[in-house]
């Protein structure tokens, strides 16, 4: 069991301006991730892929809009359908019952027959297979409208991270004064009522943190 520290001892005196620092160090990085949440979810740092842009005066996306994200998402999965080397998993997502991969597949497929164009190999397996079987895939695998947003939150992680020298995860390390970028994302995050908890945003990190360097 840990000694209670005795008023006015040196210990004691050493343990405040610690608080204060971690304290303070807190504050910092709280505020400096809510200035990058509000960039994002304002659309200051636009989400809109520059394929789906139909102007220069273009209104910019939000990063925790939903309907945006699948339309990012979409815009992403035909850009792959179209490259030889990605079309096939794009054709295995949409296989596996990821709704959003089909109608990028099939759109691209409906555009290329009206200019009468001939399809890459794997769109055309997928085309066939799609007219023999009058059914769609079930829905499933990852769900669109949250995968911007969740990258999103990624970017605010590691943001925070390098600006902070903080560990994405809490640490018991020295260096950690009990902080993490995944917490003060969190916390970030609410006060900009983005109902997101540290759980989640600790699970996104695991997922996305690979896409940040």
């Amino acid at each position: 069991m840990s000694k209670r520290l005795k008023p006015g001892s040196r210990a004691g005196l050493l343990a405040k301006p610690q608080d204060a620092k971690t304290t303070a160090l807190r504050a910092a990085a709280v505020a400096h991730a809510r200035r990058h949440v509000c960039r994002l979810k304002s659309g200051e740092i636009s989400a809109q892929p520059l394929e789906l842009r139909d102007s220069e005066d273009a209104a910019p996306w939000s990063w925790f809009g939903r309907e945006n994200s699948r339309d990012w998402v979409k815009a992403r999965l035909k850009a792959d359908a179209l490259n030889p080397q990605r079309s096939s998993y794009v054709c295995r997502f949409a296989r596996a019952g990821w709704t959003v991969a089909d109608e990028a597949i099939r759109e691209i497929i409906v555009e290329y027959k009206e200019r009468d164009e001939k399809l890459l190999t794997s769109l055309r397996a997928y085309d066939i297979e799609i007219t023999q079987s009058a059914g769609r895939p079930r829905p499933g695998g990852w769900t669109a409208e949250v995968i911007l947003r969740d990258l999103a939150i990624a970017m605010v992680v590691a943001d925070v991270c390098r600006a902070f020298e903080l560990h994405p995860t809490r640490s018991r390390g020295p260096k950690s004064h009990g902080l993490s970028g995944c917490a003060i994302a969190a916390a970030a995050l609410d006060r900009e009522s983005v109902a997101v908890s540290e759980p989640v945003v600790v699970k996104v990190w695991t997922r996305y943190r690979r896409a940040q360097g």
